[in-house]
Protein backbone atom coordinates (compact mmCIF):
# COMPACT_ATOMS: atom_id res chain seq x y z
CA UNK A 1 0.00 0.00 0.00
CA UNK A 2 0.98 3.81 -0.41
CA UNK A 3 2.95 5.14 2.47
CA UNK A 4 0.78 8.09 4.43
CA UNK A 5 1.56 11.31 2.54
CA UNK A 6 3.62 9.96 -0.48
CA UNK A 7 0.85 10.21 -2.40
CA UNK A 8 -1.19 12.89 -0.86
CA UNK A 9 -2.72 14.91 -3.84
CA UNK A 10 -1.28 13.56 -6.65
CA UNK A 11 -3.67 12.21 -9.36
CA UNK A 12 -4.00 8.14 -10.73
CA UNK A 13 -5.13 8.09 -14.20
CA UNK A 14 -6.10 4.51 -15.21
CA UNK A 15 -5.87 3.28 -18.94
CA UNK A 16 -6.88 -0.19 -20.46
CA UNK A 17 -4.36 -0.95 -22.92
CA UNK A 18 -3.68 -3.89 -25.62
CA UNK A 19 -0.50 -4.79 -26.91
CA UNK A 20 0.37 -6.22 -30.68
CA UNK A 21 -0.43 -9.87 -29.39
CA UNK A 22 -3.77 -9.07 -27.94
CA UNK A 23 -2.64 -9.09 -24.30
CA UNK A 24 -4.16 -6.35 -22.15
CA UNK A 25 -3.13 -4.39 -19.15
CA UNK A 26 -4.61 -2.41 -16.64
CA UNK A 27 -2.05 0.71 -16.37
CA UNK A 28 -2.29 3.82 -14.84
CA UNK A 29 -0.34 7.09 -14.71
CA UNK A 30 0.59 8.47 -11.09
CA UNK A 31 0.91 12.66 -11.22
CA UNK A 32 0.46 14.79 -14.09
CA UNK A 33 3.07 16.22 -16.43
CA UNK A 34 4.16 19.59 -15.42
CA UNK A 35 1.28 20.17 -13.22
CA UNK A 36 1.79 17.94 -10.05
CA UNK A 37 5.50 16.26 -10.77
CA UNK A 38 8.32 16.79 -13.83
CA UNK A 39 8.14 12.96 -14.06
CA UNK A 40 5.02 10.97 -13.11
CA UNK A 41 5.26 6.83 -12.55
CA UNK A 42 3.76 4.49 -14.93
CA UNK A 43 2.30 1.00 -13.19
CA UNK A 44 0.78 -1.91 -14.21
CA UNK A 45 -2.26 -2.33 -11.85
CA UNK A 46 -3.37 -5.80 -13.72
CA UNK A 47 -3.66 -7.99 -16.52
CA UNK A 48 -6.61 -9.60 -17.92
CA UNK A 49 -7.05 -13.35 -18.73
Amino acid sequence: GAIEGESAGRTRDYYRVEDARGRRYWIFRHGLYGAEVEHPGWYIHGLFA
